[in-house]
């Protein structure tokens, strides 16, 4: 019968216990994961879920395709959450906390997140149309192939955002911040962003045509390609690089060498 030696008995204990504060560190810093996070996450009756309530805690919860139309979690702590798929029309989330969560596919529509919190979240091919999104934190945030048609983005923080292929028609994007944000083949159509900050942002092949961009910050902006039929670029700032190659000749109320202009 093999008999360890007291090195190797040793050895074992230290790997042991090197695994019990491992346990104990996640269970202390990382409160989504194991036992913990199964026993507070809700329970789902097929894809219903019937314990939706304000402030609730489900951060790295495992709720795919869960359906909460007209939900009320407000200020809940979403954290993580994965929500592909889910059904959350009309739900309220005004100040609630949904970092890094995984809304791939998710239908928001309607949908109250005022204030909300979504730095790092992915929501890539969701659907956001008419959806309140007011004040939100969505720095980072994946938005690619999105439908944000009339949403409304008023004072958002986009900054670092992909909108990539997005369609933001008729959204209201006013004093938003679109710092750095990428914009690549996006449909901005009608949308208004007054006073907003497009700095270095990527707005390659994008359609803009009857957006209103009054007073709008665009110093740096990559605009290659983007038609600009019928957009009104009122005393926007393009720094003290105007750019070159873009065709202005369809835009209303734009003067190459004022702050201000008057409508053709």
């Amino acid at each position: 019968m093999f008999e360890p030696k007291n090195g190797q008995s040793l050895q074992v204990s230290k790997y042991v216990l090197s695994l019990f504060i491992i346990a104990i560190l996640l269970a202390t810093f990382c409160p989504g994961t194991g036992a913990t996070a199964r026993s507070r996450c809700p329970k789902m009756y097929g894809h219903l879920i019937l314990s939706a309530k304000p402030k609730v805690n489900w951060s790295a919860c495992r709720l795919l395709k869960a359906e909460l139309l007209r939900a009320n979690l407000r200020n809940a702590d979403l954290r993580n959450v994965d929500l592909r798929f889910a059904k959350l029309t009309g739900a309220v989330l005004t100040g609630a906390n949904l970092s890094g969560a995984k809304l791939m596919g998710a239908n928001l529509s309607g949908a109250k997140l005022t204030g909300a919190l979504l730095t790092e979240a992915n929501l890539s091919g969701a659907k956001l149309t008419r959806a309140n999104l007011s004040a939100a934190d969505l720095s980072g945030v994946n938005l690619a192939k999105a439908k944000l048609s009339g949403a409304n983005l008023n004072s958002a923080q986009l900054s670092d955002a992909n909108l990539t292929k997005a369609n933001l028609s008729d959204a209201n994007l006013d004093s938003a911040d679109l710092t750095y944000a990428t914009l690549l083949s996006a449909i901005l159509n009608r949308a208004h962003a007054n006073n907003a900050l497009f700095e270095l942002a990527d707005l390659k092949n994008a359609s803009l045509v009857g957006a209103q961009l009054s007073y709008s910050n665009l110093t740096e902006a990559i605009l290659t390609g983007a038609n600009l039929t019928g957009a009104n670029f009122t005393g926007v700032d393009f720094g003290e690089t105007y750019p070159e190659g873009i065709d202005f000749t369809r835009v209303i109320c734009l003067e190459k060498t004022g702050t201000v202009c008057s409508a053709r």
